[in-house]
């Protein structure tokens, strides 16, 4: 598993940035702190390191928080420039 540590970096961001399209709220929370806690799951049977793991669920957690931001800002109203007329 520690040979190749960007296939399943990936794998994690696709799992959060998955999550954090499919549930909001309190769902989201439950679901990532699933997924966070079945992923060190290997370092607590020693077969991974803990500093892999922790860049695993960072990689997990920071996707979904990114989405999350960036769905925020999309939500947002606009200044209302664009619906001025200049005529």
């Amino acid at each position: 598993m520690l040979q190749r540590p960007l296939p399943f970096f990936t794998v994690c961001w696709v799992a959060g940035t998955s999550a954090a399209c499919m549930y909001s709220g309190m769902q989201l929370f439950l679901v990532l702190t699933g997924l966070a806690l079945l992923l060190t799951v290997p370092m607590w049977l020693g077969r991974s390191r803990p500093l892999f793991m922790g860049i695993m669920v960072l990689s997990l957690l920071g996707s979904a928080g990114l989405l999350g931001v960036e769905r925020w800002a999309q939500r947002q109203p606009t200044s209302g420039a664009d619906r001025r007329s200049f005529a």
